[in-house]
């Protein structure tokens, strides 16, 4: 889920193979482009001989949404053969990976610099600025700031009766004491 395309991109920046996904198909056209942006990543991972792979900056798909590619430089020995890119919608692979915990009872969110890239479905922000907490995730050519809170009703679920059994306690323990010492005041006159 969120595979929308892969392409292998030649040393001198064609494109030489493509596959799409079935949503990808449409716009392969602007799936596949090596614009600006994506030219000067290129040319810095050959600049700098970078082997590892990478995502490079958002950007914005045809439905609205964010989209990001995985670019991995391909060798062969010390021989740049090109690059496989693979082009991902955000929304839906963070649904994906996160699947497992949609149902845990946490609100989370996933952040760059000041911008959401993707919040949880069912996530309200009722709980966030008291029990939210935040950890940096650093990845080449991303960093990423989660933010996980619990949702009402965890909350409502772990709470403790121990202030209401405290006050029942408290006031039955006066009320003994208030009747002793009635009886003691009796039992003296």
């Amino acid at each position: 889920p969120g595979y929308l395309a892969v392409q292998w991109v030649d040393p001198i920046y064609r494109v030489r193979r493509v596959v799409t996904g079935a949503e990808g198909e449409a716009y392969q056209s602007v799936l596949l482009a090596t614009d600006a942006p994506l030219r000067r990543v290129l040319e810095g991972l050959v600049n700098r001989g970078e082997r590892d792979a990478i995502l490079t900056p958002a950007f914005r798909l045809w439905n609205g949404r964010s989209g990001r590619r995985v670019v991995v430089p391909i060798y062969s020995r010390e021989n740049f053969l090109g690059f496989l890119i693979a082009v991902i919608d955000e929304e839906k692979a963070f649904e994906n990976i996160l699947s497992d915990h949609a149902e845990l009872g946490y609100a989370i969110a996933i952040f760059e610099g000041d911008e959401e890239v993707y919040s949880m479905r069912g996530s309200s922000s009722e709980n966030e600025k008291q029990w939210g907490q935040d950890a940096e995730l650093h990845l080449p050519g991303a960093t990423w700031r989660v933010r996980v809170w619990p949702k009402p009703e965890l909350l409502s679920e772990i709470k403790t009766p121990l202030p209401e059994l405290a006050l029942i306690a408290g006031s039955l323990i006066g009320l003994l004491l208030f009747i002793a010492i009635a009886f003691a005041r009796t039992a003296y006159h």
